[in-house]
């Protein structure tokens, strides 16, 4: 089967094309390829004649663009893309979206499938936004959602935590018993694999560790894997904000380390057959 990736460049597009080579046929294409929103309708056709699956891993994630730019890239590409794969009869449309549909403490435990979204961000507003666009595509679809993805090559936020750790300097903010949600990249790309073949479609799936890691037990294991004694302070949650915003890490990676946030998978266990396979103590070794 013909399989299209967009991202495929990027380091999650990367690890999902070496894990489909010799399974699928695969092409890959950037942003540096194909610009979706400037593509013509008959280009679109082109680029889609003959393919069995789209997986669509392209989109911007910068929450220092303007609000309209990521809305644009991110859901209006992703309309024309499934309007088109619904168009030239693509059998399988695989999203890749984001838990940054959910942000608040008030979230239930877990946080499911059916949890109304509330998004904070245009990055959240924008994947809300195209996974409605897939929906009424009417193109089969599967979309996945992943917490914040760590391993290799995956340093935004997380790398400079790991660079705190190690010198000692990391504060564990407010008590530190939020649980954090992470998903490895290779259960991601795990999970999108599954994603190509179930046959439970026009479904939509939470995927993570399996792991509800409190932030201080992250920054412990983060600790181990650097091989350095814990040491942490401990900081309100006010003054680590103004210390992020002073050292010029993003609002959003500190949002991720106070927030509540478990995810059930049990949809993900049951229909998409998912099982993730890399702890969170291992992968970290691995990342650092």
């Amino acid at each position: 089967m013909r399989v299209l990736v967009t991202g495929a460049k990027g380091r999650l597009g990367k690890r999902l094309v070496r894990a489909m080579s010799g399974k699928y046929e695969v092409r890959g294409i950037d942003r540096d390829d194909a610009d979706l929103m400037e593509a013509s309708d008959e280009q679109l056709a082109k680029l889609l004649k003959g393919t069995g699956a789209v997986i669509h891993l392209a989109g911007i994630l910068d929450y220092g663009a303007p609000d309209e730019v990521i809305m644009h890239i991110n859901c209006g590409a992703t309309d024309r893309l499934a309007t088109a794969a619904k168009k030239v009869g693509v059998k399988r449309f695989v999203f890749m979206s984001s838990c940054s549909i959910w942000h608040g403490n008030s979230l239930p435990v877990p946080i499911t499938e059916n949890t109304p979204p509330s998004p904070d961000s245009a990055y959240g507003r924008s994947k809300m936004c195209a996974e409605k666009a897939v929906r009424e595509s009417g193109v089969p679809f599967v979309i996945i959602r992943a917490p914040a993805i760590y391993g290799k090559d995956f340093r935004e936020g997380f790398g400079a935590v790991v660079k705190l750790v190690r010198k000692g300097r990391m504060p564990v903010i407010g008590s530190g018993k939020n649980r954090i949600a992470f998903v490895h990249v290779d259960d991601v790309v795990r999970a999108i694999t599954l994603a190509i073949k179930t046959k439970n479609i026009n479904e939509d799936y939470n995927v993570t560790s399996g792991e509800t890691l409190t932030q201080e037990e992250c920054l412990r294991a983060v600790a181990k894997a650097c091989g350095v004694e814990p040491k942490f302070l401990r900081l309100p949650v006010i003054v680590a904000k103004i210390a992020a915003f002073l050292m010029g890490i993003r609002q959003r990676y500190i949002g991720e380390l106070i927030e509540n946030r478990v995810f059930g998978i049990t949809k993900a266990r049951s229909l998409l057959k998912y099982s993730p396979k890399k702890r969170i103590s291992d992968g970290l070794k691995g990342m650092v």
